[in-house]
């Protein structure tokens, strides 16, 4: 992942959270009081919430980190010099090749035995920490989601050619009223016949889908990585924005759809959500009235972090907590959000209040 001088992205405000760090034991900094975007109040909360909830079952697992790293030192640290030792006798006494295969496997087997307690760990911060905060925001989390819209991506060009997708650590929800899904998302693909076949992962990243009202289709693409499309339903416009189209490549059936889509409030979210440090890329699309925003990561998104480091540590949270917030600033600058209701007429207040004089 380059740096955003190498990306030569356009720099914007940054939406309504940061990604700014705090102090081992402090609180967690849902916004930056540097930028112009005013606090989230969805997240004003939080910093009280990981105090009270999250932060002393981390502490109440500290211990079982130690015990595991500990016991990986100590298999590795009996182990290795043991097959260190015997490698250094095969070598000596020019012994059989099975014997070097041997010796290969069970050091990869050494380093799955020594990890096992920390990665039963990590996935069990993690599984706590998700679930916790999918109930703050009211959303719903599935370890090993399902998700049967990777076809209309598919078909803006959004994500690449693949033969196999999986999908983990999905949340589902309404936020204002709009429901929305988030998967995390590894597509692979089969290349090669015969003893040249192989695997090769294609794309890993978030995959965001929302309800909208565009029926055609729309897609917006970084230039420099942008895919090519023959769809005749499309073409390439511009927006009257330089900024916006130096930098990245928007497909849409005319003009006028696209720059009614893509307003400045919806493009300023769109490149600060593709300036972030933690992402490699982000696209864009609408389709079948779907909101579809591809947030490459080439990296496992939800994930507890290193066991180097204390449980409670709150960038920990925070690295999850920055996740969180997409789909939060997709619906407010797309202005997704239904419409209030209406009031009752002044003559539907008279005969009410008549009714119940």
């Amino acid at each position: 992942m380059g740096s955003r001088a190498e990306s030569h992205l356009p720099l914007v405000a940054l939406p309504c959270y940061s990604r700014r760090r705090v102090a081992y034991g402090g609180m967690l900094a849902m916004t930056d009081t540097t930028t112009a975007a005013a606090p989230r109040p969805e997240f004003l909360g939080l910093g009280s919430f990981y105090k009270g909830t999250l932060e002393p079952w981390l502490q109440d697992h500290e211990g079982r980190r130690g015990r595991a790293r500990r016991l990986r030192w100590l298999i590795f640290g009996t182990a290795y010099p043991a097959l260190a030792a015997w490698l250094y006798y095969e070598i000596v006494a020019d012994g059989d090749g099975f014997w070097f295969f041997l010796i290969f496997f069970l050091a990869l087997g050494t380093i799955a035995l020594g990890n096992a307690a920390l990665w039963r760990l990590q996935a069990d911060v993690k599984s706590f920490v998700m679930e916790s905060l999918a109930g703050y925001f009211k959303f719903t989390y599935a370890a090993n989601p399902g998700f049967d819209g990777i076809d209309r991506f598919r078909d803006l060009d959004l994500v690449p050619y693949h033969t196999r997708a999986s999908f983990e650590d999905g949340l589902t929800g309404e936020i204002k009223g709009v429901p929305f899904q988030m998967v995390e998302a590894k597509l692979t693909e089969r290349r090669g016949t015969g003893k040249d076949a192989k695997t090769v992962t294609v794309f890993r990243g978030l995959l965001l889908s929302l309800p909208c009202d565009v029926t055609g289709p729309l897609a917006v693409w970084r230039r420099k990585k942008a895919e090519r499309s023959f769809n005749d339903e499309w073409r390439e416009v511009t927006l009257g924005d330089p900024l916006f189209d130096g930098a990245y490549l928007v497909h849409a059936p005319s003009p006028d759809v696209a720059r009614r889509q893509l307003d400045a409030e919806a493009r300023r979210v769109f490149m600060a959500l593709d300036q972030r440090d933690d992402v490699d890329n982000v696209r864009l699309g609408m389709s079948e009235r779907t909101l579809m925003i591809v947030v490459e990561r080439g990296t496992n998104s939800f994930e507890a972090g290193k066991m180097n480091r204390p449980l409670a540590d709150p960038g920990r949270i925070q690295d999850m907590v920055d996740l969180f917030a997409i789909p939060f600033d997709a619906i407010d600058g797309f202005r997704l959000q239904p419409p209030p209701p209406t009031p009752p007429k002044d003559e539907e207040k008279e005969e009410d209040e008549d009714e119940h004089g």
